[in-house]
């Protein structure tokens, strides 16, 4: 994966990404412990979004909801919403925590030749996958077909 810049990354959260009237999430078993489910979403602008949901078969507070942007033949991850899989340490500052936390793009910790999405923040916005989309979709522009931005209302559906 390549250099992505924060700028760059505010720039593709700006994009508008219209949800396609049927956006069932169709979990796929990928033999290694858990389900994954995986979208592709054109934004207004033409670039090509990805959400993958991925939910450990054997712990429900272990997932991960991830946004990343097609460039080329690669997925770059913009963010990550993950559940609690145990503890988190942010390597710049050595904070640790447990619980659900959310990662983003940090051009320090991609300096320092780390995942540019290393750094993440605690966060009480979701305790379960569906939060989780549902707070991805919010926060990053998202919007339902013919309809309004998502929203708190909107509730994501399971399959």
């Amino acid at each position: 994966m390549g250099f992505i810049d924060e700028n760059r990354v505010q720039e593709y959260i700006s994009e508008l990404k219209i949800i396609p009237e049927k956006f069932d999430h169709k979990f796929k078993d990928k033999g290694c412990g858990h389900i994954q489910a995986d979208h592709i979403i054109t934004g207004k602008n033409g670039t090509q979004f990805s959400i993958s949901i991925r939910q450990s078969k054997f712990n429900p507070l272990d997932f991960s909801v991830i946004l990343g942007v097609i460039i080329g033949n690669r997925v770059n991850i913009l963010a990550r919403y993950n559940g609690d899989h145990g503890e988190h340490t942010n390597k710049l500052t050595g904070e640790k925590f447990s619980g659900c936390h959310i990662h983003r793009v940090k051009n320090i910790y991609q300096d320092h030749g780390w995942k540019a999405e290393g750094h993440a923040e605690p966060t009480k916005k979701y305790a379960d996958w569906q939060g989780a989309l549902q707070t991805l979709l919010q926060e990053n522009n998202f919007q339902l077909k013919n309809q309004r931005r998502v929203t708190e209302e909107w509730k994501a559906k399971p399959s």
